[in-house]
């Protein structure tokens, strides 16, 4: 198992969700608690992200800032940490900032 998520990559991500469902609870907590902390670690850093987005005013800085944004918001989507209706939601402000970055 732990091989297997060195990567932290979207094929491991989708064992680990597959493993949510298995009988064995050791393997169901740690498979939850990999994907956890990967979500974790990436809304941290769109957290700090969005506050430098809020206080910045060099339009160079902010574009930056929003391409960084978009792409860790798509990180969620590609690494499959983000499933159902919130997928759309995320990809939706992926996007959006992508297209904010390009402006």
């Amino acid at each position: 198992m732990h091989g297997i998520n060195s990567s932290f990559s979207k094929e491991s991500n989708q064992i680990n969700r597959a493993l949510l469902s298995d009988d064995t609870d050791e393997l169901r907590l740690y498979a939850f608690s990999l994907l956890e902390n990967q979500q974790n670690y990436l809304n941290k850093q769109i957290t700090q992200y969005l506050k430098h987005y809020e206080q910045s005013n060099n339009p160079e800085q902010k574009g930056l800032v929003e391409k960084r944004l978009a792409l860790l918001y798509w990180e969620l989507i590609y690494r499959d940490l983000i499933v159902g209706e919130l997928r759309k939601l995320i990809l939706d402000k992926s996007y959006s900032f992508a297209n904010e970055a390009l402006q």
